[in-house]
């Protein structure tokens, strides 16, 4: 199980879209030749959300599988900051966003030096709509991990919240990192071109429009773009319509 496990986090941490696939089999495989493993629980409910996030859209099917995994986690290990942070964004997503907090604030305070942590935290207050809060955390997490592997996780967060407060130079250089770190995710690319066009410089948003679309896999449309931000950021209405509105303007196809 050991050995099933380590090799699921380094298919895992690979990032890549074939990368996620394998790690979810290893996982799972891990929890079946020992069901009293924790973290092997964890990181199979985490593989699963990462796969909906970047590769297949936020799927009903995945989340619950999810949700199952991650409730096996906590119940065998609830002071391992991996398996909580990890339940704290499975529970977000569930809609369940105070338990998701609760979660969070636990693995913070078990591991306060974890970016990933930091981030799990930013991600479950942004959700509901806490910014300001979030945004301190999400700074913690860029700090802490500068050379992390989901390092472009942690500035696509704050790319989101600068965004919405009207920072867009912010959100331009945090945009502009997570999409020159290895593996970016694919709609890193929206956020550049939005925020390039929120500062009147059309013909470089033109550039990265172009770009977006050689990158952003299967988000090269408004609507699969729009349905990702209203799934995973529901609060964000107005931030949201702003995004969508700004990428039209660009030229992004309906």
């Amino acid at each position: 199980a050991w050995t099933l496990y380590q090799q699921g986090l380094i298919a895992y941490h690979a990032t890549t879209e074939d990368g996620i696939e394998k790690a979810i089999e290893l996982f799972d495989q891990a929890t079946e030749a020992d069901p009293d493993f924790a973290l092997a629980f964890a990181f199979a409910a985490d593989a699963r959300l990462r796969k909906m996030f970047h590769y297949f859209g936020v799927q009903d099917q995945l989340l619950d599988e999810a949700a199952e995994k991650s409730r096996a986690a906590v119940a065998l290990d609830n002071r391992d900051s991996n398996c909580l942070l990890i339940s704290a964004r499975v529970h977000s997503l569930l809609g369940f966003h105070e338990t998701a907090i609760a979660y969070a604030r636990d693995a913070v305070s078990l591991n306060p030096s974890s970016p990933m942590c930091r981030y799990a935290l930013g991600f479950v207050l942004e959700r509901t709509g806490n910014n300001g809060e979030a945004l301190a955390h999400i700074e913690s997490a860029v700090r802490l991990g500068p050379r992390d592997i989901f390092l472009p996780g942690y500035l696509q967060a704050g790319v989101l919240i600068y965004f919405g407060a009207g920072r867009y130079g912010e959100a331009l250089e945090w945009s502009r990192r997570a999409s020159s770190s290895p593996n970016p995710r694919a709609t890193t690319y929206h956020f550049t071109v939005a925020a390039l066009m929120k500062m009147g410089r059309r013909a470089e948003a033109s550039s990265a429009l172009s770009n977006l679309l050689a990158n952003a896999k299967r988000y090269k449309t408004l609507d699969s773009f729009s349905e990702v931000l209203q799934r995973v950021w529901p609060a964000a209405v107005q931030r949201n319509k702003e995004l969508v509105d700004a990428l039209r303007e660009a030229g992004l196809p309906e």
